[in-house]
């Protein structure tokens, strides 16, 4: 849950609400497979107790109709979208396409009400937002997803977002085929 001005929400709501940006003084992305391993261990005692605390999300607007900048939680936001991109990816794999494709347009992407294209909720610092979009965010099905390789040229960062993502979608697919689909809903 998240305390939003007022009452705490869940993170899918809270993703649903605005696009969000990370600022260029915020560092790169830089959980290891541990850090994910025990949010993944945190979020399956939610799924038994019905009750998980995210954390602390601190958001900062410009002005009124900015996307807000993350001053705080931009790895958790970060993972927890790779989270759900792993859950539609899962879907996906299963050809459950309508539901896969709800998960992204409500929590992956925005739609701008001036324009049909689609863009991602979260946006990662400049360095990282091409390949987090391609390696994550992207339909498995996409040539952009398809084309993404890691090699020892790649960016440090783009090597620690496919690992956390890899890891990531490992652990999704390891708690679907335990719980089934309906794990995957709560």
């Amino acid at each position: 849950m998240i305390q939003s001005p007022g009452e705490p929400i869940g993170i899918g709501e809270f993703l649903r609400r605005t696009k969000f940006v990370v600022p260029p003084n915020q560092r790169a992305y830089a959980w290891k497979p541990a850090q994910i391993e025990e949010l993944f261990d945190d979020l399956q005692s939610f799924l038994d107790s019905d009750e998980y605390f995210l954390g602390w999300i601190v958001l900062s607007a410009e002005s009124e109709g900015d996307s807000p900048k993350i001053v705080d939680g931009q790895q958790r936001l970060a993972t927890f979208c790779m989270i759900y991109a792993a859950i539609r990816d899962y879907l996906f794999d299963q050809e459950k396409f309508d539901v896969a494709a709800k998960i992204a347009d409500r929590v992956l992407y925005t739609e701008p009400d001036w324009t049909s294209t689609k863009e991602p909720r979260l946006l990662m610092g400049a360095d990282d937002q091409s390949f987090f979009f391609r390696y994550v965010i992207a339909s498995p099905s996409s040539p952009d997803r398809c084309a993404e390789k890691i090699t020892r040229s790649s960016l440090h960062s783009h090597r620690r977002i496919a690992k956390a993502y890899d890891r990531v979608r490992e652990l999704v697919f390891e708690l679907a085929e335990k719980r089934g689909v309906k794990g995957l809903e709560q």
